[in-house]
């Protein structure tokens, strides 16, 4: 890995706003690997396989993580600190369910700049 590449983790990445971001940061710099993180693995494989057919040729790497689940993130933190060393961005996307007919889902975003 050459160091001008960066190392990206993206929360939320395998729909909407998540997927959008890591495919167009992907295109753009494809000497930085991407890690798509998703609750469900199937849908994480959908989305990283919809990128490579959109042309993305940046690594991609898929990590189940649900940002509600404590052992999720500690083994997520701990799959990125042994594969990669190091984290020089991420993107956490969060769309929470609230209960009530009425409601409209919670959506966040946030960013580290890289």
């Amino acid at each position: 890995m050459s160091s001008s590449s960066k190392i990206v983790l993206c929360t939320g990445a395998n729909q909407g706003l998540g997927y959008w971001i890591i495919q167009v940061a992907a295109l753009r710099d494809p000497n930085s690997t991407f890690l798509l993180c998703s609750r469900s693995i199937d849908n994480g494989k959908a989305a990283v396989q919809k990128l490579h057919d959109a042309g993305v040729t940046a690594k991609v790497d898929l990590i189940q993580l649900d940002v509600t689940d404590d052992k999720q993130i500690a083994d997520a933190a701990k799959y990125v600190s042994t594969t990669y060393g190091r984290l020089d961005g991420q993107c956490e996307v969060v769309c929470l369910k609230r209960s009530g007919p009425d409601l409209p889902p919670v959506q966040s975003s946030s960013t580290t700049p890289v």
